[in-house]
């Protein structure tokens, strides 16, 4: 120890103990690439405090990495003060680094949108960011500039967006109403000693705040100052419309992740190997420069092999003003992820080696052209006018929506949204899918019908839409997730069934928004006429089978029997899921299904509030329960 004289030596077998710090003798780029290990900035400028050694090497990080963490239980204005400072704190590490002469920056991670607690790295809270007004234009500015030219591996900007006045009055009106309740079930001695804990937790959590979110550096001579809030008067005038940002050109960059609160985009001309090192990017909540058409063919260009030769995987999500998207892109292209982009019409693609392909939520599209010779999975969960892949022999999984009645179509009837023409065209033009996922609906608009036209409306008015799906016998992995609207499920599902024979694995997932049985004869759900589940399917290949908020309703019983006994010589095993939201604390399913040469056991329990204990799962296996039963 420092400051001791030792009179006795060390035993022979123990190495001499030195007196040095080991770690503050390693080299600075060791040293650099442990510091960048740290979740946060923060953390990194913290460890100048533990030795002299590294009072100034925290200036040379390989990583800046700022985060707002969790999203509050209750947030509110004072919940952000917080992330204010960690606003600031960011701006002025970034401006240091940027006017300094050091090296640059590796990976730069500014995340100033709350994150879920079930999913901290992934998650995007939707709820209230009362700093979101304090990011101004000049932020982005310096950030996005600063990594197109100090940046070498990893960019990732995630803003809040603006917060307009009638939502903060809004949210504040909403905490004041929330406030009052409580105040009305509590006891006035109550209230003074929540409000006392309140004021408590809120000094301690500012204090916090004020910990994690400001840079800390222990220096005796020289204090770190936080560049903030001191020009509030230009703050709040660029709070009132939202502000522009333009994409950063960069050969360095391998990672690219722009999300952006809905800010106006910029996409610069690009020349050739303008984003040469680029592997990722996800670009997300932005308007394109004021729908200019220029920045759809230059979106497309950065996505293309002349740009980003290196390119592996693209995301474009909650786009507004792209109305056409052409991409030529490299044979390095694998993934591509299109969703939310609400203003797209017109999609063409040239990709020679992308795998996986999604479109989600693109309600606008009305022809899509894609060239993919090794597709391998296609999520195409919108109904276009007009679709046409060329590669799609390849595809071995499809994702795609299907509804199983629609408004019988009339003369001059042009019907662009609701139909099911795409996912016609994929069932019959991908004849290697082994694995489909069909989300199929139900119509919401009969009942409507009904109600304005009454007896008028009959089964004529519509046409059977799962007449028109084509035998799939490679299909063998088949999963329908149906949305009831109302409706009896069973004859719809069984429909489709006949159409898959080879299917060994089957999961049925159902959202039904009430726990009532359609009761109309006349019905489209009841059609045929005749009992759907009077004959058999031909599932003699099936072995498992899956069935998610199953309801006790007559025609998803008849389902489930019809399954057992379409397939009960190759069935191994049933899995049924309960709905149980429906039922009273205390109060059993009545499940009770004929076991059509097996049997039924619990699977699954679960304890209510009152500690009433109930099943929640049911598995049906082969053979006869032991005992005999």
């Amino acid at each position: 120890m420092h400051g001791t004289t030792a009179t006795t030596a060390a035993p022979a077998f123990f190495p001499a103990v030195a007196n040095d710090d080991m770690i503050s003798n390693l080299q600075d780029d060791l040293l650099l690439r442990i510091l960048a290990l740290l979740p946060s900035f923060t953390d990194v400028a913290r460890t100048s405090a533990v030795s002299k050694r590294w009072r100034h090497l925290w200036r040379d990080a390989v990583a800046l990495r700022f985060h707002v963490g969790r999203q509050p239980e209750d947030c509110t204005e004072a919940d952000a003060d917080g992330a204010r400072r960690l606003i600031a704190a960011a701006s002025d590490a970034i401006a240091r680094r940027a006017a300094g002469d050091g090296p640059d920056v590796q990976d730069v991670e500014l995340r100033f949108v709350y994150s879920c607690a079930e999913d901290e790295d992934d998650s995007y809270s939707e709820g209230p960011h009362y700093h979101a007004n304090d990011i101004t234009a000049a932020h982005v500015s310096a950030w996005l500039l600063f990594a197109a030219r100090r940046v070498t591996r990893r960019f990732s900007l995630t803003l809040p967006p603006m917060m307009e006045e009638e939502e903060e009055e809004e949210e504040e009106e909403e905490e004041e109403e929330e406030e009052e309740e409580e105040e009305e079930e509590e006891e006035e001695e109550e209230e003074v000693m929540v409000e006392d804990e309140d004021e408590d937790t809120v000094e301690h959590e500012d204090d916090d705040h004020e910990e994690e979110g400001m840079v800390i550096v222990a220096e005796e001579e020289e204090e770190t100052s936080v560049v903030g809030d001191d020009d509030a008067e230009e703050v709040a005038e660029e709070n009132n419309v939202p502000f522009s940002a333009e994409l950063p050109l960069s050969s360095k960059i391998e990672e690219m992740s722009l999300t952006l609160g809905k800010a106006i985009l910029r996409v610069p001309p690009a020349g050739a190997g303008a984003f040469s090192a680029l592997t990722d990017i996800l670009l997300s909540q932005v308007l394109l420069n004021n729908g200019d058409d220029d920045d759809d063919t230059r979106l497309g260009h950065v996505l293309s092999s002349s740009c980003s030769p290196r390119l592996r995987r693209a995301q474009l999500t909650h786009i507004a003003g792209l109305s056409v998207l052409r991409i030529a892109a490299a044979a390095t292209l694998d993934e591509l992820r299109l969703l939310d982009l609400k203003d797209l019409h017109t999609l063409d693609m040239d990709t020679p080696g992308l795998h996986a392909l999604s479109v989600r939520q693109c309600y606008g599209i009305t022809a899509a052209n894609i060239s993919a010779p090794q597709l391998w999975e296609v999520e195409f969960v919108h109904n276009a006018k007009r679709v046409q892949i060329d590669g799609a022999a390849s595809v071995r999984r499809v994702t795609l929506p299907m509804w199983s009645h629609l408004p019988r179509r009339r003369e001059n009837d042009d019907q662009d949204s609701n139909n099911n023409l795409s996912a016609i065209w994929l069932l019959r033009h991908c004849t290697g899918v082994d694995r489909l996922v069909v989300k199929l609906w139900l119509p919401w608009w009969w009942s409507h019908m009904k109600e304005v036209h009454g007896d008028e409306v009959d089964e004529a008015d519509t046409e059977d839409m799962m007449m028109a799906i084509p035998h799939m016998p490679n299909i063998t992995n088949l999963t329908i997730q149906v949305n009831a609207h109302g409706h009896n499920i069973g004859a719809s599902v069984a429909k489709l069934l006949s159409k898959c024979t080879e299917i060994k694995y089957l999961s049925i997932d159902v959202y039904a928004s009430v726990n009532e049985e359609c009761l109309d004869p006349s019905c489209i759900c009841s059609q045929p006429k005749e009992h759907w589940d009077s004959q058999k399917l031909s599932l003699e290949h099936l072995r498992s089978v899956e069935v998610i908020d199953f309801l006790l309703l007559d025609s998803q019983i008849r389902l489930v029997q019809l399954l057992l006994a379409s397939a009960s010589s190759s069935l191994e095993r049933m899995v049924v899921a309960m709905d149980m939201s429906h039922l009273e604390d205390g109060e059993e399913a009545d499940f009770d299904i004929p076991c059509y040469g097996g049997h039924w056991v619990p699977r699954v329990w679960e304890c209510s509030e009152l500690g009433f204990i109930r099943p929640t799962e049911y598995e049906w296996l082969q053979g006869m329960q032991r005992g005999g039963q």
